[in-house]
């Protein structure tokens, strides 16, 4: 019935709204292998998070998995200074043909493509780096010492560290909508659970719309896009 319940300032308070309009972005992929939860183990997110808000961050870390946001941290670390030991890559070394017909949007967007292939080949020349890697897991009893995988080539490699930042993409956060009870659906390339809604971001729920990367990976232009349509469409069921 559209009642929106929250907490404010340690009271408990609720609202009663014409429409809702869910805008919880996107969250970090869970990336469960092994010794994930060791102590010394951060998502790259987190990781991206300290070195923004106070500068912090930790020498002789490994960055390991795959993404935009992945190959951006890594490059922030670089640029602040911090020394970073390896950069393991989980894409597969090999892309098959129906990959390259996904990929084509890229091409759409050359300044972005452009940015992204400086940031790979600066990356290349600071630490070491391996594509193409498998089998990746971190050890460790107490908390981290080190990660290892199979690489391009099928060696198997192990490199000491006590700091991990691992990354796997990112998802929409359903955890609001899902507790809503809205009707979701599984996105076959993104591997992921999205709300199910019309052009406009409006749900299975009469009344209840979902806007940004909540609704569906697509960027912060889309985003953006996505929640005026959804206001538009709003203010014309007023």
């Amino acid at each position: 019935d559209r009642q929106v319940f929250f907490s404010r300032q340690g009271a408990a308070q609720n609202v009663q709204a014409g429409a809702v309009l869910i805008a919880t972005g996107a969250m970090e992929r869970p990336m469960p292998i092994p010794g994930w939860t060791l102590p010394g183990v951060m998502s790259v997110g987190a990781a991206q998070t300290l070195l923004k808000t106070s500068g912090s961050g930790a020498d002789g870390a490994v960055f390991m998995g795959s993404g935009p946001l992945f190959y951006l941290t890594v490059w922030q670390y670089l640029q602040a200074g911090f020394c970073v030991k390896a950069v393991v890559d989980t894409v597969p070394a090999r892309m098959r043909p129906e990959h390259y017909l996904t990929a084509i949007p890229a091409l759409m967007q050359p300044m972005l493509l452009l940015k992204g292939l400086r940031w790979r080949a600066e990356i290349r020349r600071k630490t070491d780096y391996y594509a193409g890697a498998t089998s990746v897991a971190i050890s460790g009893e107490d908390s981290a010492t080190g990660v290892t995988f199979q690489d391009a080539a099928g060696r198997k490699q192990n490199i000491l560290t006590k700091h991990v930042f691992i990354h796997q993409g990112i998802v929409p956060n359903v955890n609001l909508t899902m507790a809503t009870d809205l009707r979701h659906q599984w996105h076959p390339r993104q591997l992921c659970w999205v709300p199910q809604t019309d052009m406009f971001g409006e749900s299975s729920v009469d009344g209840i719309f979902v806007a940004g990367d909540g609704m569906g990976i697509a960027g912060a232009a889309a985003a953006a896009l996505s929640g005026r349509l959804a206001a538009r469409r709003i203010v014309a069921n007023v």
